[in-house]
């Protein structure tokens, strides 16, 4: 539970099955045409490059590199 409670999950997530949520900041709308390809990321501290077509399972801590 965050200290905040509800204030930052949305309440449409309260019966899902994840138990984890990130409280994040600093996040910046692309533009409608901007798109980053999914090589230009990696899993939170392995350094080795998503594949170009990157599907997540879950969720998933990444890096940009």
């Amino acid at each position: 539970m965050h200290p905040e409670g509800m204030q930052f999950r949305p309440a449409t997530t309260e019966n899902e099955r994840w138990a984890v949520y990130w409280e994040v900041s600093g996040l910046e709308r692309l533009s409608k045409d901007e798109r980053i390809p999914m090589d230009y990321f990696s899993a939170l501290g392995s350094g080795k490059r998503f594949q170009k077509h990157f599907v997540p399972r879950g969720p998933t801590l990444i890096e940009r590199l």
